[in-house]
């Protein structure tokens, strides 16, 4: 499924490459859609400041949902008849309860300072004393049920929060003549779930992995990977294992023993499905991948543009 400044949600098959359906109900562009977990209930967000649920078996509308007073940013849910919004400069993070029709509103503020923060590092007075302007808050994801994650400029009273996660960013008086000013708030989030980890991204050079404490009230830096440009989506994924170089050699019969020479066209076949097999048993354990949207530009607006970087995905292996 996806969704665009077209302001259409489109539905695809992937087994016959072709296009189901769409949905054209939303009044501007579609910025977020998301799945319910193992069912065919869809979420999508909007910048026309409403939820929308869809279901994809029957190409048909459902409900819509309002409160947000300014456009949504992202959107995410799991496996219960409820999602997470974030509603960008509104600077509210909504919980929907689907089944309850209510929701939680969690605020950030704005002119806020590192004193009202639950900050991970020790700042000295001077930078806990600075003002923080209150900034957009752009995305969202949900670690579990309970517990969700947000990516901002600036937030209010959350269980825990890292202050400049992904640095300052250049003002645009130290930039490079000719350069635009460096944005480094967070473009994306991804968790993997019912876990401790997930992974941040802007458009500093580099995805950041953390792991989330046990009593899930901090979060710390495990590694960063190097990815120049703006990082607009991350998303966790498992499939197969890659095939390798030496997995070929592994499964074929060695060339010298006479075991290993066929006699006839029957034996050939059944070495091939032997090998076949021995392979297929060998990727059956899946491996975490983490699929990266990388863009030259962010993907609300066209206000920065980094030269020299290529609008792709990358696909990290994660083991």
């Amino acid at each position: 499924v996806t969704g665009g400044r077209d302001k259409a949600i489109h539905v695809w098959s992937v087994a016959d490459d072709s296009h189901v359906g769409n949905f054209k109900q939303h009044r501007d562009l579609v910025s977020s859609v998301t799945f319910r977990k193992g069912e065919n209930q869809l979420y999508s967000a909007s910048f026309d400041r409403t939820v929308k649920l869809w279901n994809v078996d029957e190409l048909s509308y459902i409900e819509t949902l309002f409160g947000h007073q300014d456009q949504i940013s992202s959107i995410d849910t799991i496996t219960r008849e409820r999602c997470v919004t974030a509603g960008s400069r509104d600077r509210t993070l909504r919980m929907w309860k689907i089944i309850d029709e209510s929701q939680l509103i969690f605020r950030a503020g704005g002119g806020a300072t590192a004193d009202d923060l639950v900050a991970m590092e020790k700042l000295k007075k001077p930078e806990k004393q600075a003002p923080l302007a209150g900034g957009s808050l752009e995305c969202v994801a949900m670690i579990d049920e309970d517990y969700f994650l947000s990516g901002s400029d600036v937030g209010k009273k959350p269980i825990f929060t890292r202050l400049r996660a992904h640095g300052t960013g250049s003002p645009a008086a130290d930039a490079p003549e000719g350069e635009p000013s460096h944005c480094a708030g967070i473009t994306a989030l991804a968790t993997v779930r019912y876990s401790d980890l997930f992974v941040s991204g802007s458009a500093d050079g580099h995805v950041r992995l953390w792991k989330v404490a046990e009593n899930l009230k901090t979060f710390a830096l495990l590694t960063t990977i190097e990815i120049p440009g703006f990082i607009n989506s991350l998303i966790f994924f498992e499939a197969p294992a890659l095939p390798t170089e030496a997995a070929p050699s592994s499964s074929e019969p060695a060339a010298d023993t006479p075991a290993a020479k066929p006699t006839s066209r029957a034996e050939v076949i059944r070495a091939k499905a032997r090998a076949t097999a021995a392979a297929a048993a060998a990727a059956a354990s899946n491996t975490l991948y983490l699929a990266v949207g990388v863009g030259q530009e962010h993907r609300m607006g066209r206000w920065w543009k980094m030269k020299g970087v290529k609008n792709e995905v990358r696909v990290i292996t994660l083991g």
